[in-house]
C-alpha cells in the first residue's frame, strides 16, 4: 500500500528507490514488479542482511 500511495500522488517528479535487507517473504517480487511498471522506481536487493539496517526503506528522491 506504501508504494501505491507514492505513485499515486499528484507530483510526479521524483524516483522511488526501495533498498531491501535481504527480505525472506514476496518483498523482491513485489518490488520488481513495480520497477517493471514505473520507471521512476528504483528497486535494490541486498543478498545478506546487513545489520545497521534491519527493515527495507523507501527513499524518496525529489528533482527540479
Amino acid at each position: 500500500q506504501a508504494i501505491e500511495s507514492v505513485l499515486s500522488q499528484t507530483y510526479t517528479n521524483f524516483e522511488l528507490i526501495i533498498s531491501d535487507n535481504a527480505s525472506t517473504d514476496l518483498t523482491p517480487l513485489i518490488c520488481r514488479d513495480y520497477e517493471k511498471k514505473d520507471k521512476r522506481v528504483i528497486y535494490i536487493q541486498h543478498e545478506k542482511i546487513h545489520e545497521h539496517f534491519r527493515v527495507c526503506f523507501l527513499f524518496f528522491l525529489f528533482s527540479q
